[in-house]
């Protein structure tokens, strides 16, 4: 890719993967606190009727206080080694699609990005899953090891169809994501040539 008579290396497979991936988990590792408050609060209400939770939350203060009392600082963070590694393993389909999707009209772009947008989320759903079972452990009677024995408590004890509990949402979540991946590089090659046309020609 040329501006302005400068010429710049596109990035390779890898260094994609590295820069994009390490952007995700710094992401991902600094609004955990923040995805976990939200989704206690959302589902209060079954803590409520399991036991789990003895009176209702006023708000995110105070479900945030009430946690760190409770619990402390660190299970703000419960979940998100299975987060970062479901959002890696989304990047890398991801990745491998965009760069096939280039040479793509925007109706095969779309429905390419459809494909890889339900795929990925259904491949890393029983991640997902066991980020969900590990962020809504507070106050409850089992207290998950880590990762895998969430995984093996989740396998014995509910079978194998448990991880893919409510996937189907994710087929109808994938229409935005196809809409992203089938428009950003077209919006791209736009922008570069918007900018190249208001340089003065030499």
């Amino acid at each position: 890719m040329s501006e302005g008579g400068k010429t710049f290396k596109e990035l390779s497979f890898a260094e994609n993967f590295i820069l994009s991936g390490t952007a995700a988990v710094i992401a991902k590792t600094a609004s955990a606190p923040i995805e976990r408050v939200k989704l206690m609060i959302q589902n209060q209400g079954e803590m409520l009727k399991l036991g789990t939770l003895d009176k209702p939350y006023k708000g995110v203060i105070d479900c945030t206080v009430r946690t760190f009392k409770t619990e402390g600082l660190l299970p703000f963070w419960r979940g998100n080694l299975p987060n970062c590694l479901r959002k890696l393993g989304n990047l890398t389909v991801l990745l491998v699609c965009t760069a096939a999707s280039s040479s793509l009209v925007s109706v095969s772009c779309f429905i390419l990005g459809y494909g890889v947008t339900v795929t990925a989320g259904l491949m890393s759903y029983p991640i997902d899953t066991i980020r969900r079972r590990m962020m809504m452990t507070s106050g409850a009677a089992v207290k998950y090891k880590g990762s895998i024995d969430c995984a093996v408590q989740i396998w014995k004890h509910e079978g194998g169809l448990a991880f893919m509990r409510g996937a189907g949402a994710n087929i109808l979540r994938g229409v935005a994501g196809a809409g992203v991946l089938a428009g950003f590089d077209k919006f791209k090659e736009m922008y570069v040539h918007y900018r190249l046309s208001r340089k003065p020609k030499a």
